[in-house]
């Protein structure tokens, strides 16, 4: 039997640099300001384009072409209005690639809708191409697709590598269904990195400052600090204790997990919601200790609002409204804690209104 060394050289490509410099440009190129986004400290100006390269001449088995007849429910499918694959929603990283593995000659679908000034429908790849979308700032969703037997599509996400340029990930897509330890695993040495990145970045500017007799500059230190410190927050607090996750998954399925915004919006539209919400938080701050963070985080966002500071969160901009206020629930949905949203809702009795409702 051969060895694995072997096996793994006799399969590694070699660089041909007609197949690997093979560039072409994108063909379809739209901006955030093409959708009415307006750009901030976590995003790029571009929203998302298709290309037109091509890897079909890598594949060793080519994909189906079989065709399936459609029936009157399908040619009348309307994704904006019935379902969809993947419903209105942001990605949990800034960047999303997706190339299509199937073929599309007889697919109806497929496309991805996209919400900004109004809502635009972009083409879904064609076989052996790829979309690449700024999923984590563009609100969007899947069609779903007829016609044929199979879609096939990989899907990779991305940040920015870009020194200086922090992105603002958040698990809440993930944390629902998958392996919390391996997960947060991966995600605390991605966030830790980054950081370790900018730290290193930032001393080889300082000797190179000092070197060349230059005065330090401890503003930018200052400001370094800052974000690090509002970086590393986030990525704790994305780490939400996987015995909550089970409890909550057990009582109210992985379903019901991603549905605690919704929960929350029943709640907050309830009669009498104010005062139900105002004992609720209450609670959490005198009998929750798991609670005390979150709660921190709701006061200090709330009194940065109060005097006029931008503030972003999982839904946009987060605005101070004295009419509608800025409650604990609010605080923990801009941060796209699902589950201790749900989870406090379930402990103070909120979901009660959820329920009647």
């Amino acid at each position: 039997m051969p060895s694995l060394e072997v096996l793994c050289a006799h399969e590694e490509d070699i660089f041909d640099p007609k197949i690997h410099l093979d560039y072409s440009p994108a063909e379809n190129v739209f901006s955030l300001a093409d959708l009415g986004i307006e750009e901030h400290e976590y995003t790029t100006p571009i929203a998302g384009f298709s290309g037109p390269g091509d890897v079909l001449g890598q594949l060793r088995v080519q994909p189906s072409q079989e065709a399936l007849p459609l029936t009157d429910e399908e040619e009348a499918y309307d994704p904006l209005s019935g379902s969809s694959v993947i419903p209105w929603h942001v990605d949990s990283y800034p960047y999303v690639c997706i190339i299509m593995l199937s073929d599309t000659t007889h697919m109806k679908g497929g496309e991805t809708y996209i919400s900004g000034k109004d809502i635009q429908a972009v083409r879904g790849p064609s076989l052996g191409t790829a979309v690449v979308l700024q999923g984590g700032q563009v609100k969007h969703l899947a069609a779903r697709t007829f016609g044929s037997a199979e879609r096939i599509t990989t899907i990779t996400s991305f940040r920015a590598a870009e020194v200086g340029r922090f992105d603002d990930s958040r698990l809440a897509n993930l944390r629902a269904y998958d392996n919390l330890p391996e997960l947060y695993s991966q995600w605390s040495v991605y966030r830790l990195r980054k950081m370790r990145d900018e730290i290193d970045a930032a001393l080889v500017k300082i000797d190179r400052t000092t070197q060349a007799g230059h005065s330090f500059v401890h503003q930018e230190t200052e400001n370094l600090c800052e974000e690090l410190s509002k970086y590393a927050k986030r990525t704790a607090r994305q780490m939400v204790d996987p015995e909550i996750r089970d409890d909550l998954a057990r009582k109210y399925g992985a379903h019901g997990i991603a549905k605690a915004g919704n929960y929350w919006q029943t709640v907050r539209s309830a009669p009498q919601a104010k005062v139900m919400i105002a004992d609720a938080t209450k609670s959490a701050e005198d009998n929750m200790p798991r609670m005390k963070n979150y709660t921190l985080d709701w006061c200090q966002t709330r009194a940065r609002i109060q005097r006029g500071a931008k503030e972003r969160g999982t839904n946009g901009l987060i605005v101070w409204d004295e009419k509608v206020d800025y409650f604990l629930g609010d605080e923990l949905e801009a941060q796209g804690l699902n589950e201790i949203l749900l989870y406090w809702m379930d402990k103070t009795g909120l979901m009660e209104v959820v329920i009647d409702f």
